[in-house]
């Protein structure tokens, strides 16, 4: 996941929204513009979970929290934009984005390639590979999700200063993966536990978290912040019964922050 922040990043520096060397005062002076745009995409009726590997019995009953789709878009001085998406759902499949970039590209003009998805990995929402009525008028809907997303964050859209921070957080995540002392690997879902005891993980556990903070204030609009950390969102329910839609972990932190 800090592969986001990077990749972030360098999709900055590609669209010249920092100012550089060599230019002159008028060039320097480049402007950022960064919009927020926020949709519900809870499914109003019982559609199949991802995230456990069953999800033609595992059937959604009820909510927990909401759903949603996150759009924020930038545009440098030249005009050129980038949309970056986060949403609930277990990933960002292509099968739901290529619909999605093309109906976008053709309401607003910006290339498809200027847009990115993410998924925060949650186990308690729609499936994209489910064989099922509700999750195919799900797939059909989903491109007009990222779409009033996208235009609500272009029509937030603010001047910007954008500042990076990140600290440590002990017994935030683990790895999972384990190297056995008969040399193998096993994994939550994958190897044999059985074959040997556990002599060590088999990565480094990273326990940083960042913070990209969007600062609108010179427009009185509010702050953005993109939170970013390695974990494995699975904590509704781990042991894959649970049948309520959620945004697990990740919502549950987004709401705090923004009470905070």
């Amino acid at each position: 996941m800090k592969a986001f922040i990077s990749l972030f990043l360098a999709s900055v520096m590609a669209l010249g929204m920092c100012a550089c060397g060599g230019k002159s005062e008028s060039e320097s002076k480049s402007t950022l513009k960064v919009g927020y745009g926020r949709v519900d995409i809870t499914p109003n009726e019982s559609i199949p979970l991802g995230g456990y590997g069953n999800s033609s019995t595992r059937l959604s009953t009820g909510y927990l929290d909401p759903l949603y789709m996150t759009c924020i878009a930038f545009t440098d001085s030249n005009n050129n934009t980038i949309l970056l998406f986060s949403q609930d759902l277990l990933g960002a499949n292509a099968k739901w984005t290529r619909p999605a970039r093309e109906a976008i590209a053709t309401a607003t003009g910006i290339p498809a390639d200027h847009i990115a998805f993410s998924g925060s990995h949650t186990h308690s929402a729609p499936d994209s590979t489910a064989d099922h009525p509700a999750t195919k008028k799900f797939t059909e809907n989903y491109p007009q999700y990222a779409l009033e997303a996208a235009q609500a964050a272009l029509k937030d859209q603010a001047e910007a200063t954008l500042f990076y921070g990140s600290t440590v957080v002990e017994g935030m995540n683990f790895i999972r993966h384990y190297l056995l002392e008969n040399g193998t690997y096993a994994g939550s879902n994958f190897g044999d536990f059985k074959s040997a005891p556990i002599k060590e993980h088999a990565e480094a556990n990273d326990p940083e978290m960042q913070i990209l903070k969007i600062d609108r204030s010179k427009n009185n609009k509010k702050d953005i912040l993109v939170m970013n950390w390695q974990a494995h969102p699975c904590f509704t329910d781990g042991s894959g019964s649970g049948t309520n839609l959620s945004a697990d972990f990740i919502g549950a932190t987004r709401d705090y922050v923004e009470d905070k």
